[in-house]
């Protein structure tokens, strides 16, 4: 990858995979214990799930990330590079 693709890369949620496989499959929708599972605000989950203009900034992304590595699950599923 050259130096200007880097100019180039967002990242961000796939909120139909999120929604589905984790926080609906293995939360049974509750806020609560997927917020403590992620290590962070529900608050702030509640609006990322039910606002969908809501973007996923760096920091959720990054506990997603590391939730996903903590359950061996494949974070590429829940967060996306674009080029």
């Amino acid at each position: 990858m050259q130096d200007s693709d880097l100019n180039h890369i967002s990242i961000g949620l796939n909120r139909e995979n999120f929604i589905k496989e984790i926080f609906e499959k293995e939360f049974n929708a509750s806020i609560k214990l997927c917020a403590a599972a992620l290590e962070m605000a529900p608050n702030y989950l509640r609006d990322l799930i039910f606002t969908p203009t809501r973007g996923a900034g760096n920091k959720t992304l990054s506990h997603i990330y590391r939730y996903c590595k903590r359950t061996n699950k494949n974070p590429e599923r829940y967060i996306f590079v674009k080029k």
